[in-house]
């Protein structure tokens, strides 16, 4: 295995991308194809995107 493809590997820390999240998806579907084709530097990429991606939290919707 070349060090390229170890370093892309599935960590446990990576973060999951939530539920109905359209760019969620889209940065894990990203992701995974850059696993597939041994390009770490995308797969962290793509984890910071989870990672930085903004979710409103349920107290962000409550009436003013």
């Amino acid at each position: 295995m070349s060090a390229q493809a170890a370093a892309a590997e599935v960590s446990p820390l990576e973060p999951t991308p939530v539920g109905r999240c359209q760019h969620c998806r889209l940065f894990a579907w990203q992701r995974e194809r850059a696993r597939d084709a041994g390009d770490a530097v995308t797969v962290a990429n793509m984890n910071d995107q989870l990672r930085r991606h903004p979710h409103r939290r349920f107290s962000d919707w409550r009436a003013k």
